[in-house]
């Protein structure tokens, strides 16, 4: 069994690595993401692609950050959870494939529950430093640009407009939100679509 954890605390490593023995009876890869320790979905998919093959399954561990909430619909374990809930999870937990899970980066990454008009709003978000400014680019008043960016943070699964402002500055370049809208019209084609390296099924 080869295990991974991909973690920027090293005492959070060292200690799930410590669990590992007892789970001697299981013959798998795995690896454990422990989703604060990155900064956007685009560094998770990298370091997947990058450093595991289509045979590891994949556990998260959640947080309260604003990726942990971006990736809400995944099972995971609390980072707070006890030793033996750990253990537990480990054992019996929901596990995800390579495969699966560049998948569910890939459509979120994309935008693909959102609108056109949705997405033409985060455009300017992300051009823009605040929803002032965003209301006089797209030549609307404040409150409609309001209600329009809290509509983009709920289907996120954010609570406030400026976590998703904050997470299309973190996730993106002007030019991939620009052809995200380019392309949103366009639904057999994927703007992040996995190339021939990637690791799949």
């Amino acid at each position: 069994m080869s295990f991974v954890v991909f973690s920027d605390d090293i005492f959070f490593t060292r200690s799930a690595g410590g669990l590992m023995p007892i789970d001697s009876l299981r013959e798998e890869n795995l690896c454990i993401i422990d989703i604060e320790s990155f900064f956007s979905l685009h560094d998770i998919k990298h370091r997947v692609c990058n450093e595991l093959t289509d045979g590891y399954s994949i556990i998260f561990v959640k947080g309260r950050g604003m990726l942990s909430k971006v990736l809400s619909s995944l099972e995971g374990i609390s980072r707070t959870a006890s030793v033996t809930e750990f253990i537990r999870y480990i054992n019996e937990g929901r596990r995800y494939t390579v495969y699966h899970i560049l998948t569910i980066i890939d459509s979120l990454r994309e935008l693909r529950n959102l609108t056109h008009t949705e997405i033409s709003v985060a455009c300017a978000l992300r051009r823009q430093i605040n929803i002032t400014a965003t209301s006089q680019l797209l030549h609307c008043s404040t409150k409609a640009v309001y209600q329009r960016v809290s509509a983009l943070a709920q289907k996120m699964n954010l609570r406030y407009g400026t976590h998703i402002q904050y997470f299309l500055y973190r996730e993106y370049t002007i030019e991939e939100l620009q052809q995200i809208n380019c392309m949103k019209h366009r639904p057999d084609t994927g703007v992040f679509q996995n190339n021939g390296s990637t690791p799949h099924l």
